[in-house]
């Protein structure tokens, strides 16, 4: 059996840097900063899946910045339009881009690993292998932050696919295993349910970007739901 980890929610807490990601993209294409918002920008953190949400997110925030969006009904957030999300998405990576290159430690300051997760990864490695990362986040801002650990994953990223179902079919390629043989561990319901199709087995992260009802959904789907501290335990038996 082999594991690919999703990134953002799961081996990092990046919704800081996301947040202020977002605003410099707002600031960029509108010319002003949008309302401070950042209370119920991580609260409707969950809803996100790839770099549009983001803009997305945002303008809804923007509209009441005091809002607990963690209960936001999945089907207005799915009918809720944001036409400027092509332009959005490509400004959010070029700001990403700039601090990165020109900022990296007040970048890397924003955001951080999840040290309870990171002292499981010896024992997932012993039971799995080196685990690959298969993100919809950029690979280069990836790779860049898991440097200073030491690491050096495979990382499948937004420029590969941000569909992880092609991302899961390539690493099984890489490792010469079937989909079956690979677990996906992510902290977002929109992410497994599609990689169900290919046959790898699924698990979600309780400590990642999802709500209780999320996690109740999961539940019931018959998807495994793991909590910080009991990774291993749960995955390596």
């Amino acid at each position: 059996m082999h594991l690919a980890l999703d990134f953002d929610g799961v081996f990092w807490d990046s919704v800081g840097e996301c947040y202020v990601t977002a605003r410099r993209a707002w600031r960029e294409l509108v010319g002003v900063d949008p309302p401070e918002c950042e209370r119920a920008f991580r609260s409707g953190r969950w809803m996100v899946r790839v770099g549009a949400d983001f803009g997305k997110l945002l303008s809804l925030a923007a509209r009441d910045p005091q809002a607990d969006l963690s209960g936001y009904p999945r089907s207005n957030w799915e009918a809720l339009p944001f036409p400027q999300g092509p332009q959005f998405e490509q400004a959010f990576y070029r700001q990403r881009e700039q601090a990165r290159q020109h900022d990296p430690a007040g970048w890397a300051a924003l955001q951080g690993p999840y040290e309870g997760f990171l002292r499981e990864l010896p024992q997932l490695e012993a039971r799995f292998g080196v685990p690959a990362i298969a993100t919809t986040k950029d690979a280069d801002s990836v790779r860049q932050l898991i440097a200073p650990l030491g690491l050096d994953l495979v990382v499948l990223g937004r420029e590969f696919s941000t569909d992880k179902r092609k991302q899961i079919r390539h690493l099984a390629a890489d490792w010469g295993v079937e989909p079956s043989a690979i677990l996906l561990l992510d902290d977002l319901l929109d992410n497994l349910r599609p990689v169900q199709e290919t046959g790898a087995r699924v698990a979600l992260a309780a400590w990642g970007y999802n709500t209780p009802e999320e996690r109740e959904h999961a539940r019931r789907e018959g998807i495994p739901v793991l909590e910080l501290g009991g990774v291993a335990r749960a995955l390596c038996g």
